[in-house]
């Protein structure tokens, strides 16, 4: 059986069943029913640059695809459609997922190699619980109340100017139902 990606081929990758085929090349993912002859079943275009590498999660419901374009790409493995994206800090050249799916390791072109560790349920629920809110810089660094020392400059914060209705309109260039507004007003305080 023979299938023409039509790149330079630079990942396979045989899904457990061995009835599909991934194969990653230039900036596309491309995924072949074998069961059909080699038949291509869907052509992905979500990176930027050449595709380095892929890797499916242990339950077969993830494909990941990593690119010189610094982005890890998640698909759905039911629709193809892409559920979540990692940022790196450089080019990609190798990508792995632990057995059991909890960390994922990207080898880079700057020779970091970077392990990141998904939060375990009891973290999530820890940190859910505990929604804490961080003081403001001004109370960080001054206090609550503080009091102004004889050194100490009080910079005002501008007050908002709020326009009038009319101004409003005015300055979206609608003249009529600018007059129409400050007319309504002045009737207005007229009939008072």
């Amino acid at each position: 059986m023979t299938m023409d990606h039509g790149q330079p081929v630079e990942s396979l990758l045989l899904y457990p069943s061995e009835g599909l085929l991934v194969s990653a090349g230039g900036r596309y993912v491309k995924v072949w029913d074998l069961l059909k002859g080699g038949q291509p079943l869907v052509s992905l275009k979500n990176h930027h640059k050449t595709v380095t590498s892929l890797c499916l999660s242990s339950s077969g419901q993830r494909l990941l695809s990593a690119s010189l374009d610094r982005h890890v790409k998640v698909y759905n493995t039911t629709n193809y459609k892409v559920v979540h994206n990692f940022d790196y800090a450089a080019s990609i050249l190798s990508l792995a997922l632990a057995p059991d799916d909890e960390s994922i390791v990207v080898g880079m072109t700057n020779s970091i190699l970077s392990v990141k560790h998904r939060k375990s349920l009891e973290d999530l629920k820890e940190t859910s619980g505990q929604q804490r809110r961080r003081p403001s810089y001004r109370v960080f660094v001054k206090g609550k109340n503080p009091v102004p020392k004889q050194d100490d400059y009080l910079v005002s914060k501008s007050v908002k100017q709020h326009l009038a209705k009319y101004d409003k309109q005015l300055k979206k260039f609608n003249v009529t139902k600018a007059l129409d507004t400050a007319l309504e007003v002045c009737i207005y305080k007229k009939a008072k």
